[in-house]
């Protein structure tokens, strides 16, 4: 009888240190859950700011293209036709 009183302490404390592991183990899940959570808003924002800046750059590449005036002439010729296709496009709704 005094040996099953012994395994059943010996057991009682085993499961008491299992569940003393479980709660700290439980709180580190939290712990890494929150991080994670914080790490993936960053990188959001990190995200945005590189798609904005990939924006800028290209903005600021266009910019200097049109530096010399032959490259406005063109840009601008171009400009003309596309609005020109707008026009007909428009007309050719507007008369279907």
């Amino acid at each position: 009888m005094e040996e099953l009183l012994l395994r059943l302490q010996t057991l009682h404390s085993k499961v008491s240190q299992l569940e003393t592991v479980n709660q700290e183990l439980s709180e580190v899940a939290e712990d890494l859950q929150s991080e994670n959570e914080t790490l993936r808003q960053s990188l959001d924002g990190r995200t945005r700011e590189l798609e904005a800046l990939k924006e800028r750059y290209e903005a600021l590449k266009l910019v200097k293209s049109l530096h010399s005036l032959e490259d406005r002439e063109i840009v601008r010729g171009h400009l003309d036709r596309f609005i020109q296709e707008i026009e007909i496009c428009l007309k050719n709704f507007g008369g279907s």
